[in-house]
């Protein structure tokens, strides 16, 4: 069985968020994971890239709050 990874739409809006926020939605695999960092009144968005065969971990500002619900 395969890896199932989330639906066109929450895809496109998953990108979309990503690229409001600065961060390439080409590095970041569809099913890497991806949160809010909160730091007192800063927050940050932590999301896996993979650079060939190694997985990384990065950090960029959150300047656009995710939306309180993500499509199916």
């Amino acid at each position: 069985m395969g890896v199932l990874g989330p639906s066109d739409e929450r895809r496109l809006a998953i990108c979309e968020w990503l690229t409001a926020n600065g961060i390439d939605p080409k590095t970041v695999p569809s099913y890497g994971i991806i949160r809010v960092v909160r730091r007192g009144s800063d927050s940050v968005i932590r999301y896996e890239v993979f650079s060939g065969l190694v997985r990384e971990e990065r950090e960029a500002p959150l300047i656009v709050e995710p939306p309180e619900r993500w499509p199916a």
